[in-house]
């Protein structure tokens, strides 16, 4: 898995978290889900905010070493 990128929500909003990883990553989420790699999503107690917050880290597994290598060329 390959961490893609990092960021804080409110404890509230923990449903939406998809819908924010998808905004924080724009047009390459939807490139990779629909070269059939899969996006998984961490969430942990956030370490410089408030407690009401949480940290989202967003990986990518990816399907193929072929996808892989795409991605290190053409959308790093």
């Amino acid at each position: 898995m390959k961490h893609l990128t990092k960021f804080s929500i409110k404890r509230e909003r923990k449903p939406w978290v998809a819908t924010f990883a998808k905004r924080e990553l724009g047009d390459v989420y939807d490139t990779l889900q629909q070269q059939g790699n899969a996006i998984v999503i961490e969430t942990t107690e956030s370490e410089r905010l408030p407690d009401n917050y949480i940290d989202v880290d967003v990986y990518v597994d990816f399907a193929t070493p072929q996808n892989e290598m795409w991605y290190n060329l053409t959308l790093k």
